[in-house]
């Protein structure tokens, strides 16, 4: 997710995932990162980065600072 914060292009390698999280589907879904599928894929990275961007819109929705009144709320405050 920092890489994505900062527009530095992200690749997942699925082999090494575990799938019960579902982390590594979420930030390919979101367009924060783009998965690898095997080791051969890797290969291909070069012509992956032409194609592939972090967007302003992605990054604004990984990082949005909470509220004061957000977080008195989960600390049990209110």
């Amino acid at each position: 997710m920092d890489c994505a914060i900062r527009g530095i292009p992200c690749f997942l390698c699925g082999w090494f995932v575990t799938p019960v999280a579902g982390y590594g589907e979420q930030f390919v879904k979101y367009g924060a990162a783009q998965a690898l599928q095997s080791p051969l894929d890797i290969a291909g990275i070069p012509e992956m980065l032409q194609g592939f961007e972090v967007t302003p819109e992605v990054q604004r929705k990984l990082w949005n600072p909470i509220e004061a009144a957000g977080l008195e709320s989960l600390l049990g405050g209110s």
